[in-house]
């Protein structure tokens, strides 16, 4: 499911011919892939760059995601990323 995930987010990114997959990107995924899921920004401290916080936000995106998944499938495993915030 994350390569699906991941090859439909770059994707959307070509096409929109940008080089940051963004939240959005991710939320358009999930919606097409019917996962039911909703975003929720992570808390980013003021020194990262633009660039690093996009990064930051599509990585907590995706595991968030694939996170949803694994639960609504009934696979129990531990996140070792929950509770992260990148500052």
């Amino acid at each position: 499911m994350i390569n699906t995930v991941c090859e439909n987010a770059l994707i959307i990114a070509y096409a929109e011919k940008t080089r940051v997959v963004h939240p959005g990107i991710i939320e358009e995924v999930a919606k097409d892939l019917r996962l039911n899921v909703t975003t929720r920004l992570p808390v980013v401290a003021p020194e990262a760059t633009e660039k690093q916080r996009a990064i930051a936000r599509s990585l907590l995106e995706v595991v968030e995601a694939l996170e949803r998944l694994a639960s609504s499938t009934g696979v129990r495993e531990t996140s070792p990323v929950q509770g992260v915030k990148v500052v």
